[in-house]
């Protein structure tokens, strides 16, 4: 037999643990459902959320709490129970949708905290890459201003090494020249210093170097004679002339040891170890350069030698008294 079109009562209980039932009259019974709360919310309708069925009979009095047991808390009419339960589909629509778009919302700040997060990696990264930046420019500035002063003192340097070598080829163009100059002359130098037997000086010696001071040409008259005769070391003032084997001119300062002059009376005479010092001497305006152990007229006809004369020592020049200006010591 078919179903009445409208049940007698529903009933349902409020937590969702409990189940809900459904009470229908047939012409021969009293049918009850029982549905899982859950179960008829997720499905929507009655039919297929049925899980419990009883058969009563009709004419016995109908007991729900005890057929119901604890499930039975509350009588629904039928119209109350559809709009409960299409707002509880509802519900549920729109709770499962809030949670979808929860998640979607939740999924969406990872993101952005991802994003951020790479955000804050990739400013650092980059802070970092342009303080590296900054300080290899730097670096390299620092470089190139290092390198620039480098240069500037190169170049510094190098003109003064080319001033120097332009002094250093004149003075070895100079050298050659006075090599040139002392080959083709014959050599002779002077006796040595330390020799004991101490020669003097003459007024000739003042008179031939004044004269080469003032800048009067060297003649016959200027050039020194030796004699044959003096077996000892004979002392010359600087600029003396002597004649060579050949009849030349040559100067004090050309000769070497071994060199052989003319004496006076025509004989050749060897130069013995030549001087490795010399005085120079000066009188007022007259000057002289002699061994340091030549002796010099002073005031009262004594001879001294030269390296003893002292500033404001008078001595004799040309037959007068002059006084010495100053003595300085020379090295050959």
């Amino acid at each position: 037999m078919s179903e009445l079109s409208r049940p007698l009562a529903w009933c349902g209980g409020l937590p969702k643990a409990h189940p809900i039932a459904c009470v229908t009259q047939t012409a021969r019974d009293l049918r009850v459902f029982c549905w899982s709360l859950p179960n008829f919310v997720r499905k929507g309708f009655l039919g297929r959320c049925q899980i419990h069925r009883k058969r009563f009979n009709a004419n016995a009095a109908l007991d729900l709490p005890s057929i119901l047991g604890d499930s039975l808390t509350l009588l629904w009419p039928r119209w109350s129970f559809r709009r409960c339960t299409e707002r509880a589909h509802r519900l549920h629509v729109v709770r499962r949708q809030r949670r979808k778009v929860q998640t979607e919302i939740r999924a969406a700040r990872s993101a952005v905290a991802q994003l951020m997060q790479q955000r804050t990696q990739f400013a650092a990264r980059l802070y970092s890459v342009m303080a590296g930046a900054a300080d290899r420019l730097r670096a390299v500035e620092e470089q190139r201003r290092r390198d620039r002063a480098r240069i500037e003192n190169l170049v510094i340097e190098k003109r003064r090494c080319e001033e120097r070598c332009q002094e250093l080829e004149q003075q070895l163009a100079g050298a050659r020249q006075e090599g040139r100059r002392l080959n083709e002359a014959p050599h002779f130098r002077v006796a040595d210093e330390d020799s004991s037997v101490a020669s003097e000086v003459s007024e000739a010696s003042w008179m031939v170097v004044g004269d080469a001071m003032s800048g009067s040409a060297v003649t016959e008259s200027s050039f020194s004679g030796t004699f044959a005769e003096a077996t000892g070391p004979c002392c010359f003032v600087a600029g003396t002339m002597f004649k060579g084997e050949t009849g030349s001119l040559v100067r004090i300062e050309d000769v070497r040891q071994g060199s052989r002059i003319l004496a006076a009376n025509g004989s050749v005479v060897e130069v013995a170890s030549p001087p490795t010092q010399h005085l120079a001497v000066a009188a007022c305006v007259v000057k002289l350069r002699v061994t340091r152990d030549h002796r010099v007229p002073i005031a009262g006809g004594q001879k001294v030698p030269a390296h003893q004369l002292h500033v404001g020592q008078q001595v004799q020049v040309q037959g007068r008294l002059v006084e010495l200006t100053w003595p300085r010591l020379l090295r050959v």
